[in-house]
């Protein structure tokens, strides 16, 4: 290769890097200065798209999950975690469906977990001999599940769990 053709190609890139940045640069200054509220748009307004369903621990607990395809053999694959014992351990444990998979959750430990967009009717079942406390948005309880149950819950008012009540 020729140092021509190197410097050729270097003075391409020169064309190409300094268009670029100077398009950045007039998007940035055509932006506002200060945040304006958007205005509605109804179209927006109209879809609702669901948010992904997640736990998180308030303490020390643990949460885990493992995903399943979102089809009759994943949803008989997730309820098979939920109620084996040597998958969910000691633990209380559930399903919620997300728009492309089945996820089953294994929560762990004594502490409150916080739910988020848990939606449904969905198998669970409690491993711990300790009850689990179902709790609406300001922590009141709302329901209990025993130790050794495994029925299926509908989790449509249940914002959090406290597991290891007595």
């Amino acid at each position: 290769m020729s140092t021509n053709s190197i410097k050729g190609g270097r003075n391409l890139l020169k064309l190409m890097v300094v268009p670029a940045a100077f398009f950045s640069l007039l998007s940035v200054a055509a932006a506002p200065a200060a945040a304006q509220p958007a205005a509605p748009d109804r179209a927006a307004t109209t879809v609702t798209v669901a948010a992904t369903p997640h736990v998180r621990a308030r303490n020390h607990g643990h949460v885990t999950h493992r995903d399943f395809a979102l089809n009759s053999l994943g949803a008989r694959r997730a309820r098979s975690f939920v109620h084996d014992r040597r998958q969910c351990g000691d633990s209380f444990c559930t399903i919620q469906r997300l728009s492309d998979r089945y996820r089953a959750y294994r929560m762990s430990g004594c502490d409150f977990f916080d739910l988020y967009n848990f939606r449904g009717r969905f198998d669970a079942h409690n491993h711990g001999s300790l009850t689990v406390t179902f709790l609406d948005p300001v922590d009141r309880v709302i329901g209990r599940y025993a130790g050794g149950r495994h029925t299926p819950v509908r989790w449509g008012p249940v914002y959090a769990v406290r597991t290891c009540n007595r």
